[in-house]
């Protein structure tokens, strides 16, 4: 559940990968359809809401979930979800000042895992508001100048 992990089952067999292309590369005859809920999300949200994708039949895992898979059994459970503690344990004792830096040094670090583990080329897509501009920014020194962005 932390990347994307797309899976389907198709005449008898279940295909996954981290791209919706290696299913179909590898499903031999599953049909390419689109799924009309799916692309709503899409047009609603700029992306779908997992588990649906814009491709009839493909799911995706939602973020913090894992799929167990043995014979034709199937279950999925939640590994980790964000806790807000109600009675303010855990909250950040520091100045204003502190707090920008330590919120700076945990994008640069969540920005420059993702984009060097990443094993593909990796893009980042400007809506035009702050936060996109900041993590392609980011994205672009961790990446020394490599970032495509759309």
């Amino acid at each position: 559940g932390v990347r994307p992990l797309y899976w389907c089952e198709h005449a008898g067999r279940l295909y996954f990968a981290s791209e919706v292309r290696a299913i179909f590369a590898a499903a031999q005859g599953f049909t390419r359809e689109f799924d009309p809920v799916g692309l709503n999300q899409v047009f609603t949200f700029w992306s779908t809401v997992a588990p649906r994708t814009v491709f009839a039949g493909v799911s995706q895992l939602p973020p913090g979930r894992v799929r167990t898979v043995s014979g034709s059994q199937a279950t999925e459970r939640t590994y980790w979800t964000p806790r807000y503690p109600a009675d303010g344990t855990g909250q950040f004792g520091g100045s204003l000042a502190e707090a920008a830096e330590a919120t700076r040094a945990a994008l640069e670090q969540a920005t420059r895992l993702r984009a060097l583990r990443a094993d593909v080329e990796v893009g980042a897509y400007l809506s035009g508001g702050l936060d996109s501009s900041l993590i392609a920014t980011l994205g672009a020194r961790a990446m020394q100048g490599r970032l495509r962005t759309f």
